[in-house]
Formats: C-alpha cells, sequence, structure tokens
C-alpha cells in the first residue's frame, strides 16, 4: 500500500512538473516571438504568413493547456504587430469564455464579426455566452446564423435545440436534436440532448433508448 501510495505521488509529481516544463516552454516561444517581431509594422495582416502562423500556434498550445490569461495576451502582443486572423479573434473569445467572462465574449465577438462575418463558430460562441447570461432568444438568433452558414455542422444544430429548451420550446429542439443525430450519429452528446428532450415531453421509454446509446 505505502509502495502504490508513493508511486501514485512520483506520478503527480512527474505531471506537474510535464505540465512546468510545457508551460515554460510556451512563455519562452512568447519571449522569443516578441524579439522577433518587434520591428513588423504591417497594419491587420489577415493573410497567414510565418508570423501569424507562429502566434497561432503559440495561442493553440496555451489554449490546451488552458492558460487563458496568457491567450489574452498573446493576443494583444499580435494585435500590436499589426497580426489579424480570424483564428486569433476565435482563440480569444475561447480563453473569455473558459474565464466566464461573457459579455466580454459577447463585445469581442461583436467586433470580430464586423471583420469576419462568415465565421459560423463566431455565431456560435456568441450565443454561448448569451446562453450563459440568461438570453435564450439572443442565444438562438445567434445559433441560427451559425446553423445557415454551416448547415451541416450537427454541433450549431445541437447547441440550437439547447437555446430552444431553454426559451422552453421543447418540440422544436427536438427537430434541432433529431437533425444533430442525423447529421453525426457518433457524438452521444447528440442522443443525450435528444433522450433529454424525450423525457420532459414525457416519452420515457423514447428517452430511455437514446440514453442506451450513449
Amino acid at each position: 500500500l505505502i509502495k502504490i501510495v508513493k508511486t501514485k505521488q512520483e506520478m503527480e509529481g512527474k505531471s506537474a512538473n510535464n505540465l512546468d516544463e510545457k508551460l515554460e516552454e510556451a512563455v519562452k516561444e512568447f519571449q522569443d516571438l516578441a524579439v522577433n517581431t518587434g520591428q513588423n509594422d504591417q497594419h491587420d495582416q489577415k493573410l497567414t504568413g510565418p508570423d501569424t502562423n507562429t502566434f497561432i500556434r503559440k495561442m493553440e498550445r496555451l489554449m490546451e493547456l488552458k492558460q487563458w490569461e496568457k491567450v489574452l495576451k498573446m493576443y494583444e502582443k499580435a494585435r500590436s504587430v499589426g497580426i489579424s486572423h480570424i483564428k486569433l479573434d476565435e482563440q480569444r473569445g475561447g480563453a473569455l469564455y473558459q474565464l466566464k467572462r461573457f459579455e466580454e465574449v459577447v463585445k469581442h465577438n461583436d467586433e470580430s464579426l464586423l471583420k469576419y462575418p462568415e465565421c459560423a463558430e463566431l455565431y456560435a460562441r456568441k450565443g454561448s455566452a448569451y446562453l450563459e447570461l440568461k438570453r435564450p432568444k439572443d442565444a438562438l438568433i445567434q445559433y441560427q446564423k451559425a446553423v445557415d452558414l454551416e448547415p451541416n455542422r450537427a454541433f450549431y444544430h445541437r447547441k440550437k435545440g439547447n437555446a430552444l429548451l431553454e426559451d422552453a420550446n421543447i418540440e422544436e429542439a427536438l427537430k434541432s436534436f433529431d437533425l444533430a443525430v442525423k447529421l453525426d450519429p457518433k457524438d452521444p452528446m447528440n442522443y443525450h440532448n435528444r433522450g433529454y428532450c424525450l423525457q420532459l415531453m414525457g416519452r420515457k421509454e423514447e428517452a430511455l433508448e437514446q440514453f442506451k446509446k450513449l
């Protein structure tokens, strides 16, 4: 028993050290990036280039490490050297969402959509922020825009269904969940949400069949 506990502690320590090493590496690369791109005076670089791709990679790594505040700092650094890209905007919105700064998510995505009005992900993230703010009707509008832009993306239909449920429109929510299952039958969350919706409608046997697929 003592050996098992010790081994677990060693493993936890090793895991923590690995995370620290990854974080230190990401920070170091960020510092190197600041030096290498400090002289970049191009304005609002929207097409990918060496510096843009570097920022994207660094922000993606920080997102994986759940270093949300550092993601925000990286975004500001990119903007300060004149770099702009849709992925950077998506990542900043994602970091703000994880930090539960939902009003800021809405504001940020409004600004981003002025630059990238055809980005379904920006509408969907804005919709999720509205749901957290208990504004399901506003969320539904945003999810519908995401669905209109990418009608074959099951994720957006499921999110739309969630907004409809929050707005007490159960029958329409079920239609969205049905479509989500049709578009992506491998995603268990689609069955979960459809089952929950059926349960609310009193269709318990049908709901149970959905839950069996999880």
